[in-house]
Order: C-alpha cells, then sequence, then structure tokens
C-alpha cells in the first residue's frame, strides 16, 4: 500500500532505488566472499629458487615469489633425522630450474598455503623423487590422491631399500596408532593431538607398517 500524499510514479522510484541497492549489497558479498577463492589465478609454469626444508619452496614466476609445499609427503623436521639431507636434496633438485606445478582436488595445505606437484620438463616430479630417495614421508590427505599410487610405489622401495629416513625406523611399540584421515598424519594414543582428535574423524591402526602402506605420515610431535 503506498503512503498517503505519495503518487505512483514517486513510489515506483522508491521501490527501484530500493531494489538497486539490494543487488549491489549481494554483489558485493559475493565479491567479498566467494569471489576470491574462484578467481585466484594459480601459477604453473616457474623457475625454482630455494628449499626452506624438504617440503616447502619457493619459486619465481615473472617478478612474483611464491611458496610451494610438495603435495602428498612430508619431508623430516628439524627434531627428526635427515632433515638436512632433506632440506639440500630438495635444494639441489629446484634451485634455477623450469618446473611446471600441477595441483590436485585441494590447491592450499591446511595453512593456507600452495599445495603442489613439481614437475621438470623431462616428466621428472619432485615429489616422487624425495620419497623414493628415502628422504619424505607419503601424506596423502583425502584431497591429495592424484599420483597416489606412484607415491606409494616409491615409498615401497624406499623402505625395502632402507634409504634415508627408513634406516632409522624402529618397531611398532604401541598397541594402536589412531590416525586422523584428514590430515594423513598417525600418533601415540597419548599424543596431545589425539585428544582433540574428533572420535567421528579417528581410525586406529594396529601397526606403524598399516599407516605407511596407506600413507599416512608419522606425527612430529609425538614422533611413533
Amino acid at each position: 500500500m503506498m503512503a498517503k500524499g505519495l503518487s505512483y510514479t514517486g513510489f515506483k522510484l522508491i521501490v527501484a532505488c530500493a531494489l538497486t541497492v539490494a543487488a549491489l549489497s549481494i554483489a558485493y558479498v559475493v565479491l567479498i566472499h566467494g569471489g576470491s577463492g574462484e578467481t585466484e589465478v594459480l601459477p604453473v609454469q616457474v623457475t625454482g629458487k630455494r628449499a626452506t626444508n624438504g617440503h616447502k619452496i619457493k619459486v619465481s614466476e615473472h617478478d612474483m615469489e611464491h611458496v610451494i609445499v610438495l603435495a602428498s609427503l612430508r619431508s623430516p623436521y628439524e627434531n627428526e633425522p635427515e632433515f638436512e639431507n632433506a632440506k639440500q636434496r630438495c635444494d639441489s633438485l629446484i634451485s634455477g630450474q623450469d618446473l611446471t606445478l600441477r595441483y590436485d582436488e585441494s590447491t592450499h595445505d591446511e595453512s593456507d598455503r600452495l599445495m603442489a606437484y613439481v614437475f621438470f620438463d623431462d616428466g621428472r616430479m619432485v615429489n616422487e623423487i624425495l620419497i623414493r630417495e628415502g628422504l619424505a614421508y607419503a601424506r596423502l590427505r583425502s584431497e591429495t590422491q592424484l599420483y597416489a599410487s606412484l607415491i606409494l610405489k616409491a615409498q615401497a622401495q624406499a623402505r625395502r631399500e632402507r634409504l634415508g629416513i627408513w634406516a632409522h625406523q624402529s618397531p611398532s611399540d604401541e598397541a594402536s596408532y589412531p590416525v586422523d584421515p584428514k590430515f594423513a598424519e598417525f600418533h601415540r594414543p597419548q599424543c596431545e593431538v589425539v585428544a582433540k582428535l574428533p572420535a567421528t574423524r579417528r581410525v586406529d591402526l594396529k601397526s606403524k607398517d598399516e599407516a605407511y602402506a596407506r600413507g599416512f605420515a608419522p606425527c612430529n610431535k609425538c614422533l611413533p
């Protein structure tokens, strides 16, 4: 119902203005909240700069620098054997090299860093090389399964030959090893991470061998 004293033309003008404001408000929300992830341009052809550790590298694309986390693996941290060897090998592989980045279902890790598979022009994959040489664990999240069979095959070979990290492995010494498949890591039952793990996401495995065979990496806090 029109307000008393307001002409039909004036009423239409007010309605039109209100609809315009509403439309602009909706567009603004879409741009702010829904547009960033969908319109992000991911780097593909890059030049390797240096390795921060065995699973994180810096690359350049023209005049832009990007931090890339290597998908489907984790290398040793500073409190674990082979940390320096993994870092140095990763650095020697990528520094100054022309590289191609390929992405899985998930393009970012839990810290919102770009996560990719890194290839040379001849088709070799840096991720697979590091795992095959025993300098990284397979870490197959549910969203990083694109090269799962290749990654697991490389890890199985390194384990058989006891290369790198596999020369330092001890037998299973827990009754079970809780796993959070979302993050593809297994833990000791008393680990602080397990206490915060939702029951709906927890899976208990009988041995470390089973965890490795499924592409789960050991927690770097409790060091199972």
